[in-house]
C-alpha cells in the first residue's frame, strides 16, 4: 500500500499486459500503453453477469491496442460478449477505439454525453478538412516564436490517426438520469473545463468513482482554451463543477484514468483548486510587473521545460485557460498591439 501526501494507493501490483486485475467486486483494470509523454491510460471492465460485460474507455486506435484489447477479451471475458461500451470523454485515448469496439462486438450499444458525442464527430471531421488558418492566428496572437508556430502549423492533428471510425449512433448520458450498469445504478457526474461535457460515474453501493481525467491522483487534467473558442473560460467551469466530487464518501475508491487506483477523493479535489488558485495568483502578480503575452507566462507554469510542439500546443491552451479566467474576472485586461500580439496587464 502506497501513501503520498493524503492519496492512499491500495493496491501494490498493475495488471500485466494484454490481462486485467480485479479492483473491486466485478470491476477490472486494465492498462495500455499511449505514445505521448503520458505514457498509459487505464481502462476498465464491469462484470454484468449472463448479459456480458461493459468496458469504460476504450484507449487509441493503434494496432498495439487492439492486439492487447483481443488478449484481455480472452483472459478475461469467460466466454461471454461486451453489450456495452461507455466513454467518459471525446480524447483520442478515450474515444479511440470505440468505434472499432462496437463493431467487434455487434449489438454492443454505445454510450456517451450529448456533448463528448458532438465534439468527437466535429473533430473527427473538421481534421479531414484540413483547415488550420484560425489556429495559426490564435498562436500568433498568443507570442509564440515563428519557429515554434511553424513546428506547430507543420504538424498535422493526430485525432483522425487516433480514433477509429465512430459508432453510427449512441445512448446519451446525462446528469438527470443514472447509469444501470451491472445491476447497479451509477450517477452520473458531469464535469466541464477538460472536455465539454465529461461524465465521471459513481456506484453509492459500490463506493466506486470511475472519475477519468476529471479527478486524477498526481497530475492535474489539462485545462486548455482552443482556437475555435479563444475567449472562453474552462477553468471557471472546471473548479465550478469540481465541489460535487466532496458530496461522495470520503472512502470512495476512485479508477482514474491515469496513475492508479486511489484514496483520498476530498484531499485530491481540494488540493486540484488550491493549485490553480497559486498560478493565478502568479500570473496575477507578474501581469502588475510588466505587459504579459500568454508565452511569457510558460515559466510561471511550467518551469524551465523544453517544449516540443505538442507541448507547446497544450501549454498554450493552459496558459490562457488561467489568463482569460482572471480576464473574465475583470482584475486583468488584454491589450492589442500593433504586432497583432495579445498582452496582459492587471487592471
Amino acid at each position: 500500500m502506497d501513501r503520498a501526501a493524503g492519496i492512499v494507493y491500495p493496491l501494490d501490483t498493475r495488471p500485466e499486459p494484454g490481462h486485467s486485475l480485479e479492483v473491486a467486486p466485478g470491476i477490472y483494470w486494465v492498462r495500455m500503453p499511449l505514445p505521448f509523454a503520458l505514457n498509459h491510460i487505464n481502462l476498465w471492465l464491469v462484470d454484468e453477469g449472463e448479459d456480458g460485460w461493459a468496458v469504460v474507455d476504450t484507449g487509441i486506435n493503434t494496432r498495439m491496442t487492439t492486439d492487447m484489447w483481443e488478449q484481455v477479451f480472452e483472459a478475461t471475458l469467460q466466454g461471454r460478449p461486451v453489450t456495452r461500451v461507455v466513454v467518459t470523454h471525446f480524447h483520442p485515448d478515450h474515444m479511440g477505439l470505440a468505434g472499432w469496439m462496437v463493431r467487434r462486438w455487434p449489438g454492443a450499444r454505445f454510450h456517451a454525453s450529448l456533448g463528448e458525442w458532438l465534439m468527437a464527430r466535429s473533430v473527427w471531421y473538421e481534421v479531414a478538412s484540413g483547415n488550420h488558418d484560425a489556429r495559426l492566428a490564435y498562436y500568433q496572437k498568443a507570442g509564440l516564436t515563428p519557429d515554434e508556430i511553424e513546428g506547430i502549423h507543420g504538424r498535422t492533428s493526430g485525432y483522425r490517426k487516433g480514433v477509429s471510425e465512430l459508432p453510427q449512433s449512441f445512448t446519451r448520458m446525462s446528469r438527470d438520469a443514472p447509469l444501470r450498469m451491472a445491476g447497479d445504478d451509477w450517477q452520473v457526474l458531469i464535469g466541464r473545463g477538460h472536455a465539454v461535457e465529461h461524465v465521471s460515474l459513481y456506484s453509492p453501493a459500490r463506493r466506486v468513482l470511475i472519475s477519468g481525467d476529471q479527478v486524477l491522483p498526481r497530475i492535474s487534467p489539462n485545462i486548455a482554451v482552443w482556437p475555435a473558442e479563444p475567449d472562453g473560460d474552462p477553468l471557471a467551469m472546471f473548479l465550478a463543477d469540481m465541489p460535487q466530487f466532496l458530496e461522495l464518501p470520503e472512502d470512495t475508491l476512485v479508477l482514474p484514468s491515469h496513475d492508479a487506483p486511489f484514496h483520498g477523493l476530498h484531499f485530491r479535489v481540494n488540493a486540484l483548486a488550491a493549485h490553480h488558485r497559486d498560478r493565478l495568483d502568479a500570473i496575477l502578480t507578474a501581469c502588475g510587473e510588466r505587459p504579459m503575452t500568454v508565452r511569457d507566462t510558460f515559466p510561471l507554469l511550467f518551469g524551465n521545460r523544453t517544449l516540443d510542439a505538442q507541448q507547446l500546443v497544450f501549454a498554450t491552451g493552459e496558459a490562457l485557460a488561467h489568463i482569460n479566467n482572471l480576464v473574465h474576472q475583470g482584475v486583468i485586461r488584454r491589450e492589442i498591439g500593433t504586432d497583432g500580439i495579445w498582452r496582459f496587464v492587471r487592471r
